[in-house]
């Protein structure tokens, strides 16, 4: 499991990864981007829900094609230099316990099957696939799939924000107040 320090979540939520990875390889949370109070507002007044955007898309990627999420390679056109892309995870499904399959995923909480680790397979910053720099979270994923580890995937309702500020504050469970009887 690799968790990044500015990661806010719930203990239910790794119980949700946790609970499905028997069938994976990788397999991460989805990653946003946490709404403002404004977001909220602006959501509200016009009868919508707070969109929330994905956080990781230099690391998460549907194909091998892509060099950002649902950004495609072009010819003669730089790596990572697409604008980002507005396609939500969660528009592509709706349950919480929905995997998507992906080629690659991070998302600030990542779980990894142990033997593929053991065989050799490595983080490094240089994909050899794209002959470019790259993220290192994504390299993993491609040493996965050369080793034939293929099966990785992303639950986008599984929400993960950044939150490198602490800026989220957790609901804290108060005790009821202490009612006294004065009349015995």
């Amino acid at each position: 499991m690799s968790v990044e320090v500015d990661a806010h979540f719930t203990v239910s939520s790794l119980n949700l990864l946790f609970d499905n990875i028997k069938d994976w390889d990788i397999l991460s949370a989805g990653s946003y981007v946490p709404p403002t109070e404004y977001d909220y507002k602006l959501a509200s007044s016009k009868g919508e829900a707070v969109k929330l955007y994905l956080y990781d898309q230099w690391a998460t990627r549907l194909t091998d094609k892509e060099d950002m999420w649902n950004n495609e390679i072009k010819p003669n056109v730089p790596l990572f230099t697409s604008p980002l892309s507005p396609l939500n995870p969660q528009d592509l499904t709706s349950k919480i316990d929905d995997i998507i399959p992906v080629y690659s995923t991070f998302n600030l909480v990542c779980l990894y099957r142990m033997k593929p680790i053991l065989e050799g397979c490595r983080f490094s910053g240089y994909s050899n696939r794209l002959q470019s720099f790259d993220c290192d979270t994504t390299v993993i994923c491609e040493n996965f799939h050369k080793s034939g580890y293929n099966r990785i995937g992303l639950m986008p309702h599984v929400e993960v924000f950044n939150d490198p500020y602490h800026n989220i504050q957790p609901k804290v469970m108060t005790p009821e107040p202490k009612v006294e009887n004065c009349c015995g």
